[in-house]
């Protein structure tokens, strides 16, 4: 037993409606604001009493125009016998048979109300068919009768406008291909950004994973296999008097920052006046600081050994440059420690290379080449590969070495700049690495 009222949602109501007309033994009521052939010939010419079969649809030049409605179908339904009338703002798709059948949807009598998605409720309750045609049935008091003469007119007029709007389609449906391309070209390109984005951010993600791998590494070496310092002298950022308004590390209470036993018997001391390699422990952040007995006020984070050397074959100059924390302006500790630049003499270029100095070695990343007149980028990367080892180790004998300023100068940052603001509290303990003495502060809460 069919369900009454009867929905067709992507389902074909023609059949039903081709139907319910054939077994009308009265009138038919058909409003469709467009109608098109084959659909409106296979419902409509299927009536037994055409007569008594009255469709209302839109007649204005613009549905055949438009080619929404056909005139040739209007034309063949006229010339069949049916009656067509004209009903201005109709757009209510809706077929009675009083007290038979009432059905209402979104669907025309059209060839394309039978592909489009559409939706459509059939009833063959009489009361329901009833109520429906007591809404409807005023409606025909505004229709107007269509007659042949009236087509064919419609038809000769139209003709010249319908060839304008297939030009004019054909425009249309360019300038929807060049929309649809346009939103494919942004979509793509929205995609490529989107996936650029999520390349990045794995790329910062294994950036992070592998830095945060390096401190725990540098922690594990300084905790388990550097000789340290047996003695350790607590020490604090404080400012200094005058008007440079510096601020110096200086020991809480007395101690001998410049001389230091190791707790392997080795003896460690400070140049005077020169600059040594200082690291804080946990971030393992880098600077060459100058140690005085009871003081440390001067910070650098850059050194340039002027002299060349022989670096695997080749004669260099070298310069480091550290990473301080609190001069980073977004405070990411999330990469390297240190930069080494080499300049090859003989104009053969130069080489920035990011490391990681992790005290009992030093790890290379990729350089920055830039090739001189005498070499290509290609020389220098096989060159740095094939060498790397050799090129590590001098390296770290020439970053960890002391210096000072050949004119004597003490031009530098305060204290402040790498270990913090005032009262800021370290431990500092000391230790020795190839050969040279570096110093060690730990943060205190």
């Amino acid at each position: 037993m069919k369900a009454d009222p009867e929905l067709y949602i992507q389902r074909q109501i023609v059949r039903r409606w081709k139907s319910e007309a054939n077994n009308s033994t009265d009138l038919v009521a058909v409003f469709s604001p467009y109608l098109t052939s084959k659909t409106a010939d296979t419902v409509l010419l299927a009536v037994s009493r055409r007569s008594r079969c009255e469709v209302h649809t839109i007649f204005e030049p613009e549905v055949f125009v438009t080619g929404a409605s056909s005139i040739r179908t209007l034309k063949r339904l006229a010339v069949a016998g049916i009656p067509l009338f004209s009903l201005t703002d109709l757009h209510a798709k809706v077929i009675v048979v009083p007290g038979q059948f009432a059905s209402i949807g979104s669907q025309n009598i059209t060839a394309g109300g039978t592909t489009r998605l559409e939706a459509n409720v059939a009833t063959a309750d009489a009361e329901k068919v009833d109520a429906i045609w007591r809404e409807v049935k005023p409606w025909m008091k505004e229709r107007k009768p269509i007659t042949v003469e009236m087509i064919e007119d419609m038809e000769r007029l139209t003709r010249p406008l319908i060839r304008r709007m297939k030009k004019l389609r054909r425009a249309m449906d360019g300038v929807t291909k060049e929309v649809e391309t346009n939103e494919a070209n942004r979509r793509r390109e929205r995609e490529r950004r989107e996936q650029e984005a999520k390349q990045r951010e794995a790329e910062r993600e294994a950036k992070r994973r592998k830095f945060y791998d390096l401190r725990r590494r540098t922690t594990r070496v300084w905790d388990e296999a550097i000789p340290k310092s047996q003695r350790i002298i607590y020490a604090h950022v404080v400012p200094n008097e005058g008007r440079w308004k510096k601020y110096s590390l200086k020991p809480v209470s007395t101690g001998n920052m410049t001389s230091w036993r190791l707790d392997n018997g080795e003896r460690v001391t400070f140049p005077r006046l020169d600059f040594c390699v200082c690291m804080i422990h946990g971030e393992w952040s880098l600077a060459f600081v100058r140690v005085g007995k009871g003081v440390i006020s001067f910070v650098q984070n850059s050194v340039r050994r002027t002299a060349y050397r022989e670096v695997a074959g080749m004669r260099c100059t070298l310069a480091f440059s550290t990473q301080f924390t609190n001069w980073k302006e977004d405070d990411d500790t999330d990469g390297p420690n240190l930069f080494c630049d080499l300049g090859l003499a003989g104009l053969r270029g130069s080489l920035t290379i990011p490391c990681w100095f992790h005290l009992d070695g030093i790890e290379m990343f990729d350089p920055t080449i830039k090739p001189g007149y005498s070499s290509t980028e290609e020389s220098l990367r096989t060159w740095f590969t094939s060498n790397s080892s050799e090129i590590a180790r001098h390296l770290i004998d020439n970053f960890t070495a002391p210096f000072r300023y050949s004119d004597g100068s003490l031009d530098s940052y305060s204290a402040r700049s790498f270990f913090g603001d005032a009262w800021t509290r370290y431990r500092l303990e000391a230790a020795k690495v190839a050969g040279h003495p570096i110093l060690v502060a730990r943060k205190r809460d």
